[in-house]
């Protein structure tokens, strides 16, 4: 019988803290070793956030100047109004955590005032 042909115990996978610690791992390690047959590989595609369709509606201008950018930048329009939406949401979120940080210390500076004044 040939070598390769010998069946052996298959080693016990570890225990993994995250995807990147398992990813490490097999960068490292033989599959073959830990699974006995090809139908245990199992290969779940999960480093991509789940897309949902969403509709607008632009005007000719808006689309053909989309068309026209990602043209230059050898992408696919939908792709570039995709980033340009998660750009300005997360502008948006960087603007009102501002504006909720300035709140807040506008309110402790006034708490302030109110404390100095009725102080002897």
């Amino acid at each position: 019988m040939r070598r390769d042909m010998v069946t052996r115990e298959p080693k016990v996978l570890p225990n993994f803290a995250s995807e990147e610690e398992e990813l490490l791992f097999w960068d490292t390690h033989d599959p073959s070793e830990y699974f006995t047959v090809k139908a245990d590989f199992v290969f779940h595609v999960t480093n991509r956030p789940r897309k949902r369709m969403l509709s607008i509606r632009v005007d000719d201008e808006l689309r053909a100047d989309l068309k026209a950018i990602a043209e230059e930048h050898d992408v696919p329009y939908q792709a570039l109004m995709r980033e340009i939406l998660r750009q300005g949401v997360k502008s948006f979120k960087r603007a009102a955590a501002m504006k909720k940080r300035g709140a807040a210390m506008k309110k402790a500076a006034a708490k302030e005032a109110r404390a100095a004044a009725t102080a002897p």
